[in-house]
């Protein structure tokens, strides 16, 4: 049995207005079909260019055959003005039940597996740029699901809590904390500045003592939200899928890393976990940890003084500290043979850019041979480290319960 640390779940239609508070529920985020019959991501009637609620089925194709089929050309058909040929209800059950999911988990032999929204990804910088209340209250609505997901799947789903660290603090801290009480072990969230602020800014102190006082990882994933790229650059683009935003969508975690590390929040957290999914770190893992360090060892020669004097070189806090899934594309077994044991898979189940069966899939690309010790991290160490665990298959916490609506 394995432990995917990448999967996503499928939104209801109106998901987010069931698991909102009632008074706020005008603010809820729905899935809406247009004229066509194309379900259409929609927030107080609007739907921005490129959030056409696609349905895909599992089958990694290097030539992207997959993705065309199930995105690329019901989305030229909608411009087209050809009628949509699936509803959203002909989802399999399993994209959007809990369930059904772990039946399905059977079958591919997965034992447990993280979860990420699926339309939920693309919101941030759609409907939200400048919404923080709206988007919270959405936030909330998926974090409540969430713990519903925790129970109905009898612990084997780890849905991955969705957060903004914008604002007042005390928000944040309080969703930290009601997920932990919920029995997830992973918030994520956009690598940017926070309120205009370095995340390693001593203001932002409380947030990192909060995720490990609660014992939650902190996230980054594949994420439309992040303003690392200012939209004017995008302004003329699909608002999900830029050409331009899609061709930086690694560099906000790797500058958020650099800034944890280099300005010391890792040194003084060690207790902080940080987890980065689904943002193809074995093509850059090696090589920016190399270049951080010569940086840091370089930088006294330069400038006369490192601004943060670190007991260890920076890549040292990165192994200690910090965990990354692979996609089936990813360069593998090169980045564990150059940066050590931090990877771990992830399927991407039910992308058409995921594997339909991973052990198999997988394993054709990563071959472990002798090195039990490397395949252990990789197919559920890694993640159980995520978790918190010490082993890799603990029983289901008692303490899990739904959220309440406040």
């Amino acid at each position: 049995m394995i432990i995917d640390m990448d999967s996503h779940m499928y939104e209801q239609r109106d998901m987010w207005s069931r698991y909102m508070v009632n008074k706020d529920r005008e603010n809820a985020m729905a899935i809406v079909d247009d004229e066509l019959g194309y379900p259409m991501l929609r927030y107080k009637g609007r739907s921005p260019r490129g959030t056409y609620c696609w349905m895909g089925k599992p089958g990694f194709d290097e030539n992207l055959l997959n993705l065309d089929a199930f995105m690329g050309q019901p989305q030229r058909d909608q411009r087209d003005g050809i009628p949509a040929k699936m509803r959203y209800e002909d989802l399999p059950l399993s994209y959007t039940d809990a369930g059904a999911r772990v039946v399905e988990m059977d079958r591919q032999g997965v034992g447990e597996s993280f979860v990420f929204p699926q339309w939920g990804l693309e919101t941030e910088g759609t409907f939200f740029r400048d919404d923080l209340e709206g988007f919270r209250l959405n936030l909330e609505s998926w974090n409540r699901y969430c713990a519903d997901m925790v129970i109905d799947s009898g612990g084997r789903l780890h849905p991955v809590a969705h957060l903004s660290l914008q604002g007042d603090q005390s928000w944040v801290v309080d969703q930290i904390r009601a997920v932990a009480r919920a029995g997830m072990k992973l918030a994520f969230f956009s690598a940017d500045l926070i309120n205009g602020k370095r995340l390693s800014h001593p203001e932002n102190a409380p947030i990192w003592q909060a995720f490990i006082e609660n014992d939650v990882t902190a996230t980054f994933h594949i994420n439309i939200g992040s303003k690392f790229i200012p939209f004017a650059w995008i302004d003329n683009d699909h608002e999900t899928f830029s050409a331009i935003g899609m061709s930086w969508l690694n560099m906000p975690p790797m500058l958020a890393l650099s800034d944890l590390t280099l300005n010391g929040t890792l040194e003084d957290f060690p207790d902080l976990r940080v987890c980065v999914v689904e943002l193809r770190a074995p093509t850059w893992l090696g090589d920016w940890m190399a270049g951080m360090d010569r940086v840091y060892r370089s930088q006294p020669k330069m400038a006369g003084w490192n601004v943060r004097t670190l007991k260890n070189l920076p890549s040292d806090y990165i192994k200690r500290q910090v965990r990354f899934g692979a996609l089936v594309e990813d360069p593998v077994a090169n980045a564990i043979t150059t940066c050590g044991n931090l990877f771990g898979f992830g399927g991407d189940w039910p992308h058409p850019e995921g594997v339909d069966n991973p052990l198999k899939d997988f394993a054709e690309i990563v071959q472990f041979g002798e090195d039990s010790e490397a395949a252990t991290a990789f197919w559920g160490g890694n993640a159980a480290w995520a978790l918190g665990r010490t082993q890799a298959h603990p029983s289901q916490p008692a303490a899990a319960r739904p959220m309440e609506r406040v």
